[in-house]
């Protein structure tokens, strides 16, 4: 019982959990790192969910349009904005809860890969 509730603890701590739990696609797709260009359109008029929306109907909508904003992320500016302070979204919170779980549960897991495929 520890493990679960120590797990509902940091689930229940996540900066926005709530939204996310709502629109999970749409609240990653509105978090994403944008060029400055597209940026500076949107910045500070909606939230995350309502960005999202708006940047997945623009690209077409449904997962064709998901798919598209999620391509298009700027990742160095996501690198920089990290190490800003800006941290993880609800969805790398939780990846990163179950990496985790998976270390504490498999300590020795990295190790058997390398094994697996070093044949030995």
């Amino acid at each position: 019982m520890g493990h679960v509730a120590r797990d509902a603890a940091l689930i229940a701590a996540i900066p926005n959990i709530g939204a996310y739990a709502k629109s999970p696609f749409i609240y990653e797709a509105g978090s994403i790192a944008l060029p400055n260009s597209q940026y500076s359109q949107l910045a500070g008029l909606l939230s995350a969910t309502q960005k999202g929306q708006y940047l997945v109907t623009q690209a077409g909508g449904g997962i064709i349009g998901w798919l598209r904003v999620m391509g298009s992320s700027n990742i160095p500016k996501a690198i920089e904005l990290f190490f800003q302070g800006e941290g993880f979204t609800p969805g790398g919170y939780l990846a990163s809860i179950g990496v985790l779980e998976l270390l504490e549960e498999y300590p020795n897991l990295f190790e058997d890969i390398l094994d697996m495929y070093m044949c030995k």
